[in-house]
C-alpha cells in the first residue's frame, strides 16, 4: 500500500517528553505513515532517544541530524523538502496524539477532497493545569476566526504537502507565529476544517523569555493586520489586536504568573 502521509517532527533538546511523543505516533490506529525527524543540534539525550526508536522502526523513520542548531523554521522547511507523500502531519516533540487522530482526519479528507488543511480540538497541558481548547469547525467559521487568532493548533494539523510547498512553506519572518501566517496563505487555495474531537495534548513550554514572547505577540499583530488589509475588512476589526497589545505592555512577572496558573 502506498504511504499517504508523513509526520514532520523537529526536535531540539526534548529528552523529557520525546518518548511519550513518539509512543503516541507509533500507537496510531492508522499505520500507513512514516516520520521525518529533524534533530536540530540537540545537546541533551535527545539523539539517544531518537536512535532507540529508529532501531525499532527503521523503515518508518528518517532522521536528519544537524551538528549545530539552524532554527525551527529552517528545519521545518528542510523537512518539507524531503516529503514525498500527499499529506503532511505536524507534531512538536513535547506534544502527543490520541490513538485515532490520523485515522479520523484522513477519513474526513478522503470524503472531502476540497479540504487542504484539517486540525482538531486539543488540550493545553502544563505542570499545574489542563485547559480544553475548542476551535472553529467549518471553513466559514475558520475564515471568520482568522482575524481574531490562529484557528489551528500546530501539532494538530494535517495539510496538503504540495500545496504548502507551492506557496513557499513557512516564512521565518513571522516566527514563532509562522504557522498562523502559513495557514492564512493556505486558506486562499483550499478549504479548511477542524474536527470537533479532542485528539491532541499540547504542552506549554516550561518557560519562554519575555523577548521571545514579545516577538511572538508582535508577529501575531502583524499577521492580524495582514489579514485585515488583504481581506479589506472594516477598520473595527483592529479591535482583535487589543488583547495582544495589552499583553505586550503587561510586566513580565505578571505574564509569568498568568502563564503558570491560568493559561
Amino acid at each position: 500500500m502506498k504511504i499517504m502521509l508523513t509526520v514532520l517532527l523537529p526536535v531540539l533538546n526534548e529528552e523529557k517528553y520525546l518518548d511519550k511523543c513518539l509512543g503516541s505516533l507509533f500507537s496510531q490506529t492508522y499505520r500507513n505513515f512514516k516520520i521525518i525527524c529533524i534533530n536540530d543540534g540537540s545537546t541533551d539525550g535527545t539523539g539517544l532517544i531518537i536512535a532507540k526508536w529508529k532501531k525499532k522502526y527503521s523503515s518508518r523513520m528518517q532522521v536528519v541530524t544537524h551538528e549545530d542548531n539552524v532554527g525551527f523554521t529552517d528545519s521545518l522547511n528542510e523537512g518539507l523538502g524531503l516529503i514525498s507523500t500527499k499529506w503532511t502531519a505536524r507534531i512538536d516533540a513535547d506534544d502527543c496524539w490520541h490513538p485515532e487522530k490520523l485515522e479520523k482526519q484522513l477519513a474526513y479528507l478522503a470524503s472531502n477532497t476540497k479540504t487542504k488543511l484539517i486540525g482538531c480540538n486539543y488540550i493545553n497541558v502544563s505542570d499545574n493545569f489542563e485547559r480544553q481548547v475548542n476551535l472553529p469547525e467549518t471553513d466559514t467559521q475558520i475564515r471568520k476566526y482568522f482575524v481574531r487568532d490562529n484557528p489551528f493548533g500546530h501539532s494538530c494539523v494535517v495539510f496538503d504537502t504540495d500545496l504548502v510547498r507551492s506557496i513557499g512553506g513557512y516564512n521565518k519572518e513571522y516566527y514563532p507565529s509562522d504557522d498562523y501566517e502559513l495557514w492564512f496563505r493556505l486558506s486562499e487555495n483550499g478549504s479548511l476544517y477542524n474536527l470537533k474531537e479532542t485528539l491532541c495534548r499540547r504542552r506549554l513550554g516550561d518557560g519562554i523569555s519575555i523577548l521571545s514572547q514579545n516577538r511572538q505577540l508582535n508577529n501575531c499583530m502583524r499577521i492580524q493586520s495582514k489579514i485585515i488589509r488583504s481581506q479589506k475588512l472594516p477598520i473595527y476589526n483592529y479591535v482583535y489586536t487589543v488583547p495582544t497589545l495589552l499583553t505586550l505592555i503587561t510586566p513580565g512577572w505578571v505574564r509569568g504568573l498568568k502563564r503558570k496558573f491560568f493559561n
